[in-house]
């Protein structure tokens, strides 16, 4: 076993429940730790972390009264995979019944979907295009090239120069 880097106290701390976070989209109740959400399921709890950038996405989960963690990587942004996967695995490992968790979140994503796009559009006006162009750096990307076009913007980026119209 390898030394310890952070105090049992300190993990503690973290994995305490510090802000009531309401529930999450299958009922269960969840809290905001430190860095952490612990989410109620099933007969345990769960604390996670996700998150994601341009191109990629991941989730780290842990059941620590179990001394089980999982990590879930993928290379989509848009994506709820690693979401789903952790929770099957979760399943599997709880002996719970198979759930097909990404048929659930692709239910949940086409409703907040739907809401949005029944939602009123904003009252303010845009600012001219031509305010928006301009060379920007983005660390995965390299240059990104903001440029009207028209009545429109393109974006530019990446060393292959991909380019594509920004929607308004």
């Amino acid at each position: 076993m390898g030394k310890r880097l952070v105090s049992e106290e300190s993990i503690n701390f973290m994995h305490t429940p510090k802000i009531d976070a309401g529930f999450g989209p299958w009922g269960e109740k969840r809290h905001y730790c430190e860095g952490w959400v612990r989410s109620e399921y099933d007969t345990y709890s769960i604390l996670w972390h996700n998150g994601g950038t341009s191109g990629m996405k991941s989730i780290a989960a842990m059941v620590p009264e179990a001394g089980i963690g999982i990590v879930v990587l993928s290379n989509l942004y848009e994506t709820l995979l690693p979401e789903a996967l952790s929770r099957v695995l979760f399943d599997l490992l709880f002996g719970c019944p198979f759930r097909d968790w990404s048929r659930e979140l692709l239910k949940i994503k086409a409703a907040d979907a739907n809401r949005l796009q029944d939602s009123p559009a904003p009252h303010t006006r845009p600012r001219p295009l031509a305010l928006y162009t301009g060379t920007y750096y983005n660390c995965l990307y390299g240059p990104v090239t903001v440029a009207k076009t028209g009545c429109s913007l393109t974006i530019t980026l990446g060393p292959k120069k991909i380019r594509s119209k920004l929607q308004q």
